[in-house]
Order: C-alpha cells, then sequence, then structure tokens
C-alpha cells in the first residue's frame, strides 16, 4: 500500500509472467527525487485476490526497483481499506463484510 500513490502500479515484468494483456502505453511517470520512467501500459479490471477479499483493480504498468506492485489511494478509497500498520494489516470491505489480510 502506498498512500502517497494516486494510482495501483504493476511491475512489467509480473505482468509479462502473469500473462497479463495490458495496452500499451505512451505517457510518463515521474516521482519525487527520481527520474521519469515510462509507463509501458494499462490494464483495466486486472482480477485481485488479497486474502478472502477478490476484486477488479485498473493498474499501470511499469518499471520498478522496490516494489512488485503498489496498491494506491484510489484503490484504499474505492474499496474502502481500513489500514492497521500496527499490525501490518489491512481490511477490506466486500459486501459489508470485512476481510483482514497480513502483508
Amino acid at each position: 500500500m502506498d498512500t502517497g500513490a494516486t494510482d495501483n502500479f504493476l511491475l512489467i515484468d509480473d505482468a509479462d509472467r502473469l500473462g497479463i494483456a495490458y495496452e500499451k502505453g505512451q505517457g510518463r511517470l515521474k516521482t519525487i527525487n527520481s527520474e521519469s520512467i515510462p509507463i509501458h501500459g494499462v490494464d483495466h479490471n486486472v482480477l485481485v485476490k488479497l486474502g478472502e477479499w477478490e476484486g477488479l483493480i485498473n493498474f499501470s504498468v511499469i518499471t520498478m526497483d522496490d516494489h512488485p506492485v503498489i496498491l494506491g489511494i484510489n484503490f484504499l478509497d474505492k474499496e474502502g481499506v481500513l489500514l492497521k500498520p500496527n499490525s501490518n494489516t489491512i481490511c477490506l470491505d466486500k459486501e459489508g463484510e470485512f476481510h483482514a489480510v497480513h502483508l
């Protein structure tokens, strides 16, 4: 989880390995204190399972050094995610039922 990131990002190597059919992109991404990097593509409605929770998430496919996937603030807000940093856990709301996922 990255509460400083707006969107969701997936490492290009993992997208290729998982057979995710992303649409080729032309944009670039600039983060604080780094060079801009190309956005290799975008995939909409990727089925993701986190513990017992599952849902569809949109991802921008990029090259990253430090994380294979980043779920940004748009995901956290849309899914009503509760963060529990003291236990490294998130709680996801699915149809009124919360599912805890240890990260």
